[in-house]
């Protein structure tokens, strides 16, 4: 996973020293990401098979430009993560599980002071809430579960670059806190 972060970030460093044109006030873009990690929950301690990555769909819009720095968006993201935990206690199986939804709005600053074609370096802040679902088990020898509902503020901090491979389909890494130590997906520009 380390030589995974120190690409990106190397990724990262490169795109920094670039620049898009492929944003601008009123371009629409929609991105599926995929992330690995999930710093502000239990999941890290989890080494279950039955983890999946964080599965988020999100969408920003160009709305402001600093003539000569950048791009301004803003925008929403929606995400879902699941864990289970299997164990056996004294021999007595019982099984832990975790849903967890999120939704937040989003802003963007994208850089565009250097002139590199089709990368598209950026940095980010996410802010809104995670409601988490639990089933555990109740008591010591199993038993019953019960179903815990809680919600969470969830406030996320991030960098992030995107590589385009047509004028409307890119690829996209983001490291950050708060979505998932390291997102990767795709991106397509609607307009």
């Amino acid at each position: 996973m380390k030589k995974i972060y120190c690409i990106a970030l190397i990724s990262f460093g490169i795109s920094f020293a670039a620049n898009s044109q492929t944003i601008k006030v009123g371009t629409l873009i929609g991105d599926l990401g995929f992330g690995f990690g999930w710093p502000i929950s239990y999941y890290n301690q989890i080494n279950s098979p039955s983890a999946i990555p964080v599965i988020s769909l999100s969408a920003e819009q160009g709305v402001y430009e600093v003539p000569d720095l950048g791009v301004l968006t803003v925008g929403g993201i929606i995400g879902y993560k699941s864990a289970s935990e299997s164990y056996d206690l004294i021999g007595l199986p019982g099984k832990e599980t975790w849903n967890d939804f999120l939704i937040a709005v989003k802003g963007n600053f994208h850089l565009t002071v250097f002139h590199i074609n089709n990368i598209d370096p950026y940095a980010g802040i996410a802010l809104g809430g995670r409601i988490e679902l639990a089933n555990t088990p109740v008591g010591l020898y199993g038993g019953s579960n019960a179903n815990t509902t809680n919600g969470y503020v969830l406030v996320a901090v991030y960098l992030g670059c995107r590589y385009y491979f047509t004028n409307n389909l890119a690829v996209f890494g983001e490291l950050g806190y708060g979505l998932g130590d390291l997102t990767l997906g795709v991106s397509y520009k609607l307009k």
